[in-house]
């Protein structure tokens, strides 16, 4: 299953046997005299946290790759502006660089944005009720399926933004490699200092 779903549920206790293997495992790794409902609870709002610290590190470097595609893309309309025949080659009879370069800018964006959405949903704040705590056997099960989902949406993400991030790799060596330094003064040259 893991190929099929590109590794995102890889480790998940998805199935319901699975999951109850997986909370009696969890439960006996409690020592002798700890509580194992408060061992299982801590373990899930430890995961939790840790989702937490990875999915905001994870925000800031989509928002940095998301900016840095809009850079790009408005440097590649400024170029288009101006005479387009004396600052880009063609591509041997394809359309002239700047216009292929628009769809790896513009998915790269829409990538970096769609993996923010994702992001925003595993940070998403619930506080358990008393009702909920005072049932510790479906508490325990609920916890391992919100760890579950949002292990879930923060791979989907990451697999959004590493494509984004590539996109961008490829989008600048392009650049660097076919579009020569604008020679007409007035024209945005965001690559030189």
């Amino acid at each position: 299953m893991d190929g099929l779903t590109l590794g995102v549920t890889r480790e998940l206790p998805l199935w319901k046997d699975e999951k109850t293997k997986y909370l009696a495992d969890l439960g006996r790794l409690a020592d002798k005299g700890e509580n194992r409902q408060k061992f299982k609870f801590e373990h899930f709002y430890m995961n939790l946290d840790v989702l937490d610290g990875k999915t905001n590190s994870m925000i800031q470097f989509t928002s940095v790759i998301a900016t840095i595609h809009t850079a790009i893309f408005g440097y590649i309309r400024e170029v288009k502006t101006i005479s387009l025949k004396e600052l880009v080659y063609p591509l041997h009879g394809y359309p002239e660089i700047n216009y292929a370069l628009e769809f790896p800018v513009i998915a790269g964006a829409v990538l970096a944005f769609a993996s923010s959405g994702f992001f925003l949903g595993v940070i998403k704040v619930h506080w358990s009720s008393p009702e909920e705590l005072a049932n510790k056997a479906n508490h325990a099960r609920r916890l391992l399926d919100v760890r579950n989902r949002r292990t879930i949406r923060y791979r989907i993400g990451w697999l959004l933004s590493a494509a984004s991030t590539g996109l961008l790799l490829l989008t600048i060596v392009t650049i660097a490699y076919f579009i020569p330094e604008p020679t007409q003064p007035g024209i945005c040259n965001c690559f030189t200092y």
